[in-house]
């Protein structure tokens, strides 16, 4: 809803790209949709994220289906944010 906004508010848009950009307002982002999973924490060992339409998903099931999800993947997130975190 917020990314529709954006489009055509300039106020929604910075709210939208601080959103994006900030560690603390995405975590709090994610926990309300309930899926922090997709973000890095202490126990995550690889972090796969790029431009959408990039072969994230392909990777991603390649990785889970070979290791037999052995490994613990961050994921889809598509900002900077994990990135952030996982350095």
């Amino acid at each position: 809803m917020i990314k529709n906004l954006a489009k055509n508010n300039i106020f929604f848009h910075t709210v939208y790209k601080s959103l994006k950009n900030n560690v603390f307002l995405y975590k709090l982002n994610l926990i309300f949709k309930d899926q922090q999973n997709l973000l890095v924490d202490t126990n995550t060992d690889i972090c796969i994220n790029g431009y959408p339409r990039s072969g994230n998903t392909f990777l991603t099931v390649l990785l889970d289906r070979l290791t037999e999800d052995y490994f613990k993947i961050a994921h889809h997130t598509h900002t900077l944010v994990n990135f952030k975190l996982a350095i």
